[in-house]
């Protein structure tokens, strides 16, 4: 097989259908061996089978972060080949009716993700001159065909167990064995991409690497919600997530509630990670609807240049389901002891029926979660004066909502309240036009919790707590917070 060694370009679009309908017009002796995925559809079309698996939201974050485990397992070439295929069987494992759903809805689906503008182009081909040669999986592409003419082209894909090594091998090798034969001077190959079909664009002397605009419909895995997605993605960073909200208010909040029944019982500290996580996929919907009040109301609102790409991304139906799903669980992990403790505090029985001993306190979490999506939701229709204010009210519905489970010990309600100072204050100079580039809030959490200190010793009337392990972990947690901050703005030298 002799290989055209030429570096291959990527052709206009417009230029490449202009050649390509000359071609069409002398098609008698000739073959045309076509890509699918991007190039006679306009997304993966194991993205849009994935995507229908229901409800959505629940099912792509596990593929999601399937795949991401899968290239972290994998060398980046091994992750390659195995993608696809792995995502759809472990699909069809959590999922086994999705082929049944997507069938049923291929058709249409084709219809919305098709390149018109190139199979208008091949409509004069007679259906036998053309081949699909796809690393797409058979079955999938086969039903998205179903109601076109192309069903009766020549469909060369592989099954489910042989997507690695179709990948592995190349098309131009798959079709060899497939016996195939392409004529190098006569045949036409189409792709989208020069990396996976660089072995048969090479072969032959009528190559066309076509880079397509964009599709007009967007990835349905990416349009598919994922909690906290929009606030790594779209209205902050992933840094932002992990260091301000995982590593910062999560921690804060385990620090008030959980430190009293450790060693003793780890599943306080689960629960209120879960918690945590249930209130702050609803207080997402929040930051969503903080960003469109700001879009439609503000002459000039500061957001980002995804946001414009992803109105309306956040499903706040799912985001309820997703807090319900994580406060449930939140609270059939405590320990049976832990139930009761709480039963007690609030001067109840505990109730002879597990499941309505789980479901009042369900029922009492999402209460919290209801009146931090309203004070969000008010927070964000006020006039921006009065938003410095409603700020405090909705921070402590944020950390303070598991107080109606467990007891807040005196050091812990310092530490709540140096917190509480440490984030309005950045967020109360900004909105007054101050320089928030100067302020300190990690020193400023740590001077507060040191200065209050004192007060607390003067209200208990002795200092003898001040040894307390609570207060060393606690210290030392405003300790390790700050030191980086202090080290960055040039105040603290080693």
């Amino acid at each position: 097989m002799q290989m055209n060694k030429t570096a291959l370009r990527s052709i206009d679009p417009d230029m490449a259908i202009s050649e390509l309908e000359t071609i069409v017009g002398d098609s008698k002796d000739r073959r045309f061996f076509v890509d699918f995925d991007f190039t006679l559809c306009g997304q993966s079309s194991v993205d849009i089978f994935l995507a229908q698996a229901s409800p959505a939201s629940l099912y792509m974050p596990i593929f999601k972060a399937f795949a991401f485990i899968l290239r972290g397992l994998l060398r980046r070439r091994s992750a390659k080949h195995w993608h696809d295929p792995a995502r759809v069987a472990i699909a069809l494992l959590i999922c086994p009716w999705l082929v049944v759903t997507f069938r049923k809805q291929a058709e249409k689906l084709f219809a919305t993700y098709q390149n018109r503008q190139l199979i208008g182009a091949l409509d004069d081909v007679p259906v036998e001159k053309i081949v699909i040669v796809t690393f797409g999986l058979e079955f999938i592409v086969k039903a998205l065909l179903a109601g076109t003419r192309l069903k009766d082209a020549q469909l060369v894909a592989p099954s489910l167990f042989s997507a690695a090594r179709y990948r592995r091998i190349g098309k131009l090798e798959v079709l060899r064995r497939a016996n195939i034969a392409i004529d190098p001077d006569r045949d036409v190959v189409i792709t989208d991409c020069d990396k996976d079909d660089a072995d048969i664009l090479a072969y032959v002397q009528n190559p066309y690497f076509i880079e397509w605009p964009a599709c007009a419909e967007p990835n349905p895995i990416n349009a598919a919600y994922i909690p906290f997605y929009y606030l790594a993605r779209i209205k902050r960073t992933p840094g932002f997530l992990v260091k301000q909200v995982f590593l910062d208010e999560m921690v804060v909040v385990l620090l008030l509630f959980s430190l009293v029944f450790i060693p003793g019982d780890w599943t306080v500290s689960a629960s209120l990670v879960l918690f945590f996580l249930s209130y702050l996929v609803v207080y997402e919907i929040g930051y969503a609807d903080n960003d469109l009040v700001g879009y439609r109301r503000e002459a000039a609102p500061k957001l980002s240049a995804r946001f414009y790409e992803t109105m309306g991304y956040v499903n706040a139906r799912a985001a309820w389901v997703w807090s319900l799903v994580f406060a449930f669980c939140g609270v059939a992990i405590l320990s049976d002891g832990v139930r009761a403790g709480i039963y007690a505090r609030a001067g109840m029985a505990v109730p002879d029926s597990r499941l309505l001993e789980i479901g009042l306190l369900l029922l009492g979490w999402m209460v919290c979660v209801v009146i931090g999506y309203l004070l969000f939701r008010g927070f964000n229709r006020a006039p921006l004066f009065w938003r410095v204010y409603l700020y405090i009210p909705l921070q402590i519905s944020k950390l303070l909502s598991p107080v109606i489970f467990f007891a807040l010990t005196p050091v812990a309600a310092v530490l709540f309240m140096a917190h509480l100072v440490r984030m309005w204050a950045p967020y109360a100079i900004r909105r007054c036009g101050g320089d928030i580039e100067a302020t300190s809030s990690q020193t400023i959490r740590l001077a507060f919790f040191l200065a209050f200190l004192p007060l607390l010793v003067v209200l208990e009337g002795n200092a003898t707590f001040l040894w307390n392990w609570e207060v060393a972990v606690i210290g030392a947690f405003c300790l390790f917070r700050a030191i980086p901050e202090l080290r960055r703005k040039a105040v603290y030298r080693w």
